[in-house]
């Protein structure tokens, strides 16, 4: 269920490919490279760490 939400929040929060977020929730632990902005990142954050063991890091300086 909870990854469902997962991709759910990846879709609705980072405008992610439905399909895309499903393979990558499915080949986990796995990193993806997304571009967002600060207030993206966070709130991606802090709803996938309520099931997920995540890490976000800035792409570039």
């Amino acid at each position: 269920m909870f990854l469902l939400d997962a991709r759910k929040d990846l879709h609705k929060i980072a405008n992610y490919d439905w399909q895309l977020a499903g393979q990558f929730l499915d080949h986990l632990p796995n990193q993806i490279e997304l571009e967002l902005y600060d207030y993206q990142a966070y709130r991606l954050e802090q709803e996938l760490r309520k099931n997920l063991p995540i890490s976000i890091v800035p792409l570039h300086a």
